[in-house]
């Protein structure tokens, strides 16, 4: 974490590092497939609340196509996603291990993160067929590092409850939401 904030490199290998201690190199679906499914059970109670769920349902219900977008290894916002009823996802993706069915902590490409995060959208536009001009795309982001995603965004939340990064968002013309 040191070398991370004095900038001898960046998130990705700090990610992976994390990643390989906690769990190890490889990452076989068998051995952590029940482990996932309970993570990701406790991350929806603990960081997304009845407020985000509830928003989550009404969209669907709206018909609107649900997306997440995040910076998280694939190994569990895939999980995130499915327990939460969302079939698209856009994450930092692992190499697949080639001896059986499951993931290596590395990662292949980049994280997704920032700019990444917007290129790898625009990727998943295109490869879904949609033209953005015929889309209106409502973001959903804790943290300004996703500036550039909700600034292409026809309309930024930043959900928070920070004093400072509520005055972010209006500082950028994104509106705020508290799904605490």
């Amino acid at each position: 974490m040191i070398g991370y904030r004095m900038g001898f490199y960046g998130r990705k290998p700090l990610k992976q590092f994390g990643l390989s201690l906690l769990a190890g190199r490889n990452l076989p679906d068998r051995k952590f497939a029940a482990l996932i499914e309970r993570f990701a059970r406790e991350k929806i109670a603990a960081d997304y609340g009845d407020a985000a769920q509830l928003s989550v349902q009404l969209s669907r219900e709206s018909g609107a196509r649900i997306v997440i977008a995040t910076a998280a290894p694939e190994i569990y916002a895939n999980e995130i996603a499915w327990q939460m009823g969302i079939g698209d996802v856009i994450a930092t993706q692992h190499i697949r291990m080639k001896t059986h069915p499951g993931y290596q902590a590395a990662f292949d490409g980049e994280n997704c993160y920032g700019d990444e995060k917007l290129r790898r959208i625009e990727e998943w536009f295109a490869h879904q067929g949609l033209q953005r001009e015929d889309c209106h795309i409502i973001s959903y982001s804790d943290h300004p590092s996703d500036a550039p995603m909700l600034n292409w965004s026809d309309e930024a939340v930043l959900v928070t409850r920070s004093a400072k990064l509520m005055q972010a968002a209006k500082a950028n013309g994104w509106d705020v939401q508290d799904f605490g």
